[in-house]
């Protein structure tokens, strides 16, 4: 029998507001455990945060977005950890996520990235 509530996934941030395209500084591509996340730069006003979602469509990743998983590429943009930083876009990934500045679509995604940057 449970006890306490230890077991639940915690509720991860949501965005403040609707995205829309305008505010996207640039997407990036995360494949973690066989399920594709799309992490959008998000630049709005004085805000600026990434915004994970799942990615139910099939993609086209080319050589010049950012793309994180653990299968090896000779792309510049298509790197194994979050920490390897090739690019400047790379680097402020890495600066907002050490920031903690991230919202989610659902508590599946966030543990999802959880699990990601705990690997």
């Amino acid at each position: 029998m449970v006890k306490n509530g230890k077991w639940e996934i915690k509720n991860y941030a949501r965005a403040p507001y609707p995205i829309h395209e305008e505010d996207v500084l640039k997407d990036f591509y995360v494949l973690f455990n066989e399920q594709m996340i799309k992490g959008r730069i998000i630049h709005r006003n004085t805000d600026l945060f990434i915004f994970f979602n799942r990615q139910t469509k099939d993609v086209k990743i080319d050589n010049l977005t950012p793309f994180y998983s653990n299968d090896f590429s000779s792309s510049m943009c298509h790197v194994r950890y979050l920490q390897d930083c090739p690019t400047a876009v790379h680097k402020l990934i890495c600066d907002l996520v050490k920031k903690n500045s991230m919202c989610f679509a659902n508590n599946e995604v966030g543990e999802l990235i959880r699990n990601w940057l705990i690997d």
